[in-house]
């Protein structure tokens, strides 16, 4: 069995690129740790500031912001600005659901910065120096541009309503130019998962340490795939 990584995941070690994008967001990379995802039954999807402050609301505690350290081995990793709960007895948890399944989150306080209601991007330092990794890191920008252009940057959820017809199309080509990027990545760059590489069950841990690599075709078809198809369904 052959498997590649199709997206970003935990990162299961703090490598040498991490810590660069760590000094690129002026946050201690010393201070990174791992902390569970515990999703709250009514929270709002990759809703992480409203949600911790409801739970605050009826649990008490504090909110803590930060980054969430994702890894596309062999292509890149990325920094996404991010808040969790801390518990009043002080324990870390990230209690806001994502799209995709994640156990744990690799997570560096940022006691700089807070959300102020507008959108913030994600950092990106790239792994690989190949020219179609760069316009892809590019085109992302381009696009988180394009999408918070103006007073969009204070709005959530689906803002397609605000865009003009000359945003629409530049979009939609952007996202053809990303796929078709991506499509090229995925077969020539990203990294056949290994024993010693992250585990695509977003733990934090090495597959040998986590479902092994006899037992990750079983999770996928067990867990990831029943889990995206949950999350699909109109």
């Amino acid at each position: 069995m052959i498997l590649k990584y199709r997206s970003g995941v935990t990162p299961s070690a703090i490598c040498p690129k991490i810590k660069v994008l760590a000094s690129s967001i002026n946050v201690d990379v010393n201070e990174a740790t791992y902390i569970d995802v515990i999703p709250e039954s009514d929270a709002k999807l990759i809703e992480c500031f409203p949600n911790v402050h409801k739970k605050i609301e009826s649990d008490g505690g504090s909110i803590v912001h930060g980054w969430a350290i994702w890894e596309f081995p062999g292509v890149y990793v990325e920094s996404e600005f991010h808040s969790v709960w801390q518990s009043p007895n002080g324990t870390l948890v990230d209690i806001t659901p994502r799209a995709m399944p994640v156990s744990r989150i690799l997570f560096i306080p940022d006691h700089t910065r807070k959300f102020e209601g507008w959108q913030i991007n994600n950092s990106r330092v790239q792994i690989s120096n190949d020219s179609s990794v760069i316009e892809y890191l590019h085109l992302l920008d381009k696009k988180f541009d394009i999408i918070n252009a103006g007073d969009r940057k204070f709005m959530f959820g689906n803002i397609s309503h605000t865009l003009s017809d000359d945003d629409k199309r530049e979009i939609l080509a952007i996202d053809l130019r990303l796929s078709e990027l991506l499509e090229y990545i995925q077969f020539s760059i990203v990294e056949t998962v290994s024993p010693y590489g992250p585990c695509i069950c977003c733990s934090g841990k090495k597959v040998k340490f986590c479902h092994k690599m006899k037992n990750l075709q079983l999770y996928i078809q067990n867990t990831l795939i029943p889990f995206i198809q949950s999350n699909t369904r109109t």
